[in-house]
């Protein structure tokens, strides 16, 4: 291919030298084209500005990607395979990015995941975009601004993403590594802390500053870059970045499932770390330890994390050990309580990082019915990239030392491996030469003389200095190779490495601190006593060997060395064996106490390459065009560095060689075999049939090993180019004749049909005339009869409704009740059966609770007087004391329809009267009975049961039908408002349907009606029942009597908002008198005056006060701390704390003094202790000498110790 033109794949250069490759990136670069090719390595060029290209529109076009010449170069396209790749193999993927600091690795990874998230389905609603939002919500408290990244990661994270074997998404998760814990407290010049913290500051409201007791960002330390910068926010532009960016981080915390009460916890943590920071120690001359100097902040931390103060204090000042059972308690010195405090500060945020961690995770955890199910995964590794600063410390040792792993990886896969495999497969190819840099990483991680195992051994000597440990790095190391000894201007604590990105100086101050990372067991312990029990959670929680809390299988390496030099290419696994792998694990080693960073940084260095060795790799490399991270600049030289420092060369040159496509002999003829032979044949995996298929593809520069096929990357797209044509052939041919067969199959089909129609035309003709004629006589039938038919039909009332119907006739009433403007009509029927039940009442035996009525066609067929305690009205055909079947009646005008409803009655409905009058009902049969009038209770006295069900009777159940107790409310409401008689003497009828019509029940052929006696005789001659009535009116008023009652208390209680007491001190001001009276209690104490309310005890009876009850802090003291004075006005407070003394350092001191009675004595002693151990640090290069040195000096202090104890014994 012409040298001049541009490629997407440098590979393919026909001329290959860096000249060429850097002229094609050049070219590329100011075309906007920032994705190119090596072979199947993605090189990526950082524009430093938003491009159009990641658009949903442009991300579907690599969806699904067959040919990769048919569209640019991409990062989708890396996505895709992957995504691909894990579904045909079932392998687990991983795209491993990789490159210096803001070369955009971050933003590389997320553009991966949004991809593969939003052309996969997911069986759960939700689950992609909670994915999706996982990366910017951990760039908020993982991320910091480093002089060479604005969103540089300051900890390494692997996101898997799991799949069913089918593609569909099931869940994630996330594996942090390596948080740098150190910037919480230390930021070089230039750089910030990190995100989290700005955007607090910038986006809490005044009043949510107040609550977590934060002042503006230039008072804190740790914000301000130790007091070294003047404006947090430079500009609003960075002030309104920052706010907008809190915002989005609230939104998206509540969109992953955190509560509001886990982001305001999340917030009140953070708050601590900050005060926690301002905290200052100064020295005690007369016991040379150190003491809280301002003691506001320590109240703050101690607030918010829901501790005691003086606990606290206690732990941050002293240190406790005990010795022969004797417990011994020692004061710090100033740089001693600073190492602590801050280490406190690390501890906090590594463990809230942890948890947040953790509870993503398990958000994102698939579903339990997901559990037994094979799956697979996509890992996408994003880890900050190598550093190479002014001033670089240990941060920066462990950062590049792993990009030193990924690149001995990379090495590995591409280079060692591959020519290895070739040599086993006896393939013919040139040996192509690498930087190889595994002598780095043994020069680390060798035992026992390897600098991590060396700064191990330092860190456990108190006396060991970092001048001690680069002398002995420069004695033990000198020699090798990527050592570099220090020596002229670079004299001091410093040492250098040649890393495969260039040379690199460290400076080791602070490097043995670092390491310890050592966090008192008194702070611990006070920590764990929080009343607080998300902060106690966080320090009860086992860290895990990595060093972080969240749930995380932790069992060690079986092999550390076995996998971080990885000599030969581990098996791949499938999702089934990665999970199996996962479940089993190994035993974790419980003797064996990792307690320094090394050790968990090693651990945790490991754990991430056994999950990238575990994965299929898919390479990325990005490159950053200039330093000053401007767009449409392009340095030759810097790229030309990163070039070469990464082997792009050397890459392009065995991707050009070599066979990146490596098939087994199965692998082959089952996928391409239809090239060559049959489908339906058995052909045989050997070297003879690949072969033969080869040679019939027309293909060339391919090989055949002993057990493998090896290709170019471009013949696995020829291969399926030609697979597809086949398949497209096929698939014509099969459209082809399924189209025959279906147009013979219809050709059928019509024929079948002419016929059959031609059938049925002719017997409509044979019998379409006698129809005609059989249709006309019947018309004419029928006309004769209707003139025959009598058309003065008038309805017969029954014989026993006649018989018994004593009243006027029927006459139109109009009722109203007073509960609803709607106006109540009776019925025909109810106005019968109401009448006849009034004529006869009087006759009646007193035993008789009802008259029961059958009602067919808004007529009664038949009544019933009904004495027995027990009614069941059935469908059958008999007639007995409790029982009425209903076919045992006569029916003169029954139909079809009232037949058929009669017979749907069965078993049919017991009916019974309790002593109160309420009548109960319990449906005995399958079908449905049905109360009527249930949808209008203000007409009716049915239950609040009936309503529920829907008026509906329930099967087997007795349910309320007749309510008398709302049968007298009625009556309570008519008579208050002296409402139609006639209105409440039709309350007393209850009907039951056979059938239910919800919109007019009046249509309903049959029912029952029941004129409930006890209502109608009660309401006419009972005095009780007038008594109850009179009760139930009286109540009626009371209610409205409390209504008003109510509403006078309300404006009584608003009248008294409005009056709030005014001071006592000040009597013309309406202010609040408590908040008055703190203000003159602070400035009496702060005047030195005396002051008392009027409550409290004088001196007198204070001197007599117990002396048990005078420890710790005062009880007025905790009432001033927690007072809105003692929040606002710091200064005030201040000014009172030195006048007079502490009450929480005169509390911690007595309580360490209780705790060990020769503090005091020990502590004025400790200043020539000191000075007699200050003198060991001569012999501290030499670890023999300094030990027999060290031991004759603290015999002689002992000594000194022991003869004055006996002295004060004597004299005791």
């Amino acid at each position: 291919m012409a040298d001049g033109k541009m490629v997407d794949d440098i590979a393919t250069l026909n001329v290959l030298n860096e000249k060429t490759i850097l002229e094609q990136l050049k070219n590329r670069y100011h075309k906007d084209l920032i994705y190119t090719y090596i072979g199947d390595i993605l090189l990526a060029v950082n524009p430093y500005r938003s491009l159009p290209i990641y658009s949903h529109e442009e991300s579907t076009k690599y969806v699904n990607l067959k040919y990769r010449r048919t569209v640019r170069p991409h990062v989708f396209a890396i996505a895709d395979k992957a995504y691909q790749q894990m579904k045909r193999t079932g392998v687990n993927q991983c795209c491993v990015i990789s490159g210096e600091s803001g070369t955009g690795k971050t933003e590389t990874a997320k553009f991966i995941v949004q991809h593969i998230i939003n052309h996969c389905h997911s069986h759960q609603r939700g689950l992609q975009d909670k994915i999706l939002q996982v990366n910017p919500l951990l760039e908020a408290f993982g991320n910091a601004k480093t002089i060479m990244n604005n969103n540089s990661s300051r900890f390494g994270k692997f996101i898997e993403i799991k799949f069913t074997t089918d593609g569909k998404v099931v869940g994630a998760s996330i594996d942090d590594y390596l948080l740098e814990k150190s910037r919480i407290v230390v930021q070089n010049q230039g750089e910030r802390n990190f995100h989290i913290f700005y955007y607090m500051f910038a986006g809490l409201t005044a009043d949510e500053k107040y609550t977590y007791y934060l002042a503006e960002p230039e008072k804190h330390r740790i914000v301000n870059g130790n007091h070294s910068v003047k404006e947090v926010f430079r500009t609003d532009k960075d002030h309104q970045h920052c706010q907008t960016k809190f915002n989005e981080l609230k939104k998206l915390l509540l969109t992953e499932g955190f509560s509001d009460e886990d982001v305001d916890t999340m917030f009140t943590v953070l708050a601590a770390i900050v005060n926690l920071a301002d905290i200052e120690f100064e020295l005690d001359q007369d016991l040379d330890g150190a003491y809280v100097g301002d003691e506001y902040y320590l109240k703050v931390v101690s607030s918010l994390l829901s501790v005691d103060p003086v606990d606290l204090a206690e732990a941050l000042i002293s240190t406790t050990t005990y010795t022969r059972g004797e417990q011994i308690v020692m004061l710090k010195t100033v740089e001693q309580a600073n190492d602590g405090r801050d280490a406190l500060a690390k501890a906090l945020y590594s463990r809230l990082f942890g948890w947040i961690v953790g509870q993503i995770n398990d958000i994102l955890a698939p579903r339990d019915e997901y559990s037994n199910e094979s799956r697979c995964s996509i890992g996408i590794l994003d880890i900050f990239g190598f550093e190479n600063f002014t001033h670089n410390s240990f941060e920066q040792l462990c950062i590049n030392f792993t990009n030193e792993q990924l690149q001995y990886f990379f090495n590995q896969n591409i280079f060692a491996w591959e020519q290895l495999e070739y040599a086993n497969e006896g393939i013919s190819m040139n040996e192509i030469k690498f930087n190889n840099n595994k002598g780095l990483l043994q020069l680390f991680m060798e035992r026992p003389i390897g600098i991590f195992a060396l700064l191990d051994e330092e860190s456990k000597f108190p006396q060991a200095t970092d001048d001690t440990l680069v002398h002995k790095f420069n004695e033990r190391f000198s020699k090798h190779p990527n050592f570099v000894a220090t020596t002229g201007v670079y004299r001091g604590s410093v040492f250098g490495i040649r890393h495969y990105a260039g040379d690199v100086v460290y400076n080791a101050v602070g490097f043995l601190e670092k390491n310890r990372d050592s966090l008192s067991r008194g702070v611990s312990d006070c920590l764990k006593n929080s009343e607080n029990m998300f902060v106690s959670k966080l320090f009860r929680s086992k860290l895990s060997s990595t060093g972080s809390i969240h749930r995380r299988n932790d069992n060690r390496s079986k092999d550390r060395k076995a996998i971080l030099l990885c000599p030969s290419r581990p098996q791949r696994q499938t999702g089934d064996q990665s999970k199996q792998r996962t479940s089993t694990g190994r035993k974790s080693d419980s003797k064996t106490q990792q307690t320094t960073l090394t050790s968990c940084f090693k651990e945790s260095l490991t754990e991430l390459m056994e999950k990238v060795l575990a994965a299929e790799p898919q390479f990325l490399r990005c490159i950053k065009p200039n330093n000053q991270k401007q767009s449409q600049r392009y340095e030759d030289n810097v790229v030309l560095t990163q070039l070469r420092c990464t082997g792009v060369l050397q890459t392009t040159s065995i991707r050009r060689l070599g066979y990146a496509v490596r098939l087994t002999f199965e692998e082959f003829v089952n996928r391409y075999k239809f090239l060559c032979f049959p489908m339906t044949a058995r052909v045989q995996y050997n070297a003879v049939n690949c072969y033969q298929l080869l040679e019939s593809t027309g293909l060339s520069d391919w090989q055949v090993g002993k057990t493998k096929v090896f290709l170019k990357y471009w013949h696995s797209e020829q291969l399926d180019s030609l697979m597809d044509s086949h398949i497209a052939n096929v698939v014509t041919s099969q459209k082809c004749v399924r189209g025959w067969l279906a147009r013979q199959r219809i050709q059928r089909l019509r024929n079948h049909s002419r016929r059959i129609t031609s059938q049925f035309m002719i017997y409509v003709q044979e019998n379409g005339e006698n129809l005609f004629r059989n249709v006309a006589q019947t018309n004419e039938h029928d006309i004769r009869k209707r003139g025959k038919v009598n058309k003065t039909k008038t309805p017969v009332k029954t014989a026993a409704v006649a018989r018994t119907s004593t009243a006027s006739p029927d006459r139109e009433v109009s009722l109203t009740p007073s509960n609803n403007n709607e106006t109540f009509e009776p019925s025909e029927v109810q106005k019968l059966i109401l009448q006849d039940t009034l004529a006869a009442v009087r006759s009646l035996d007193p035993r008789v609770w009802c008259r029961l009525y059958f009602i067919e066609r808004n007529r009664a067929v038949d009544a019933f007087s009904i004495a027995s305690p027990t009614l069941i009205v059935d469908g059958s055909s008999r007639q007995q004391r409790g029982r009425i079947g209903v076919q045992s009646l006569q029916f003169s005008n029954s139909d079809s329809q009232s037949q058929r409803i009669r017979s749907f009655i069965g078993k049919g409905v017991q009916l019974e009267m309790d002593s109160e009058g309420h009548i109960y009902a319990t449906r005995l049969t399958k079908n449905d009975i049905y109360v009527r009038g249930w949808t209008r209770p203000q007409f009716c006295c049915v239950s609040a049961d009936i309503i529920k069900s829907g008026g509906s009777l329930p099967y087997g159940e007795a349910i309320r039908a007749f309510d008398m107790d709302e049968f007298k409310v009625h009556v309570a409401m008519e008579e208050e408002r002296e409402g139609n008689k006639d209105f409440i003497r039709h309350l007393c009828i209850l009907s039951l349907s056979f059938i239910k019509n919800s919109e007019d029940d009046t249509k309903t052929p049959c029912w029952v009606s029941l004129v409930v006696l006890p209502a109608l005789r009660q309401r006419m001659n009972d005095p009780q029942v007038l008594e109850e009535i009179k009760e139930i009116r009286q109540e009626y008023r009371t209610a409205k009597e409390i209504k008003e009652e109510a509403e006078r208390l309300s404006k009584k209680r608003r009248w008294a908002k409005k009056n709030i007491r005014s001071s006592n001190f000040e009597k013309g001001e309406r202010k609040a008198g408590r908040l008055v009276r703190l203000m003159e209690r602070e400035k009496a104490i702060s005047e030195g005056l005396p002051w008392k309310y009027s409550w409290e005890k004088s001196d007198d009876e204070e001197s007599n006060k117990p002396s048990d009850m005078s420890d710790g802090v005062s009880e007025s003291e905790q009432s001033m701390a927690e007072s809105s004075y003692y929040h606002s006005d710091i200064s005030s407070y201040r000014h009172s704390r030195h006048v007079g003394g502490s009450d929480i350092r005169r509390a911690t001191m007595k309580r360490l003094e209780q705790a060990d009675p020769g503090l005091r004595r020990r502590q004025s002693r400790h200043y020539y202790a000191s000075e007699q151990v200050e003198e060991d640090k001569m012999y501290t290069s030499d670890n023999s000498g300094m030990k027999i040195e060290r031991r004759r000096r603290w015999a002689k202090v002992s000594e000194f110790i022991r003869q004055d104890e006996e002295k004060d014994l004597t004299q005791e």
